[in-house]
């Protein structure tokens, strides 16, 4: 995972734990913090030149 994309994770999860909000880290960007690269696609199958980052987060009222 590329640097500047590893800062911007880490600066979501920090706010998100802040607050104590019940959440996964999903997709490719949790792919690539156990080092497999795989980069984000459009439904075609075409890279994108950018990041698609994806949270789930509990769904309840309390979070």
């Amino acid at each position: 995972m590329e640097n500047s994309l590893l800062k911007s994770v880490l600066e979501i999860c920090k706010m998100l734990n802040k607050h104590s909000v019940e959440y996964l880290i999903v997709g490719g960007t949790a792919v690539g913090f156990y080092g497999y690269s795989r980069g984000s696609t459009a439904s075609n199958g075409s890279a994108l030149g950018k990041h698609d980052l994806d949270f789930w987060s509990n769904p309840n009222l309390e979070n």
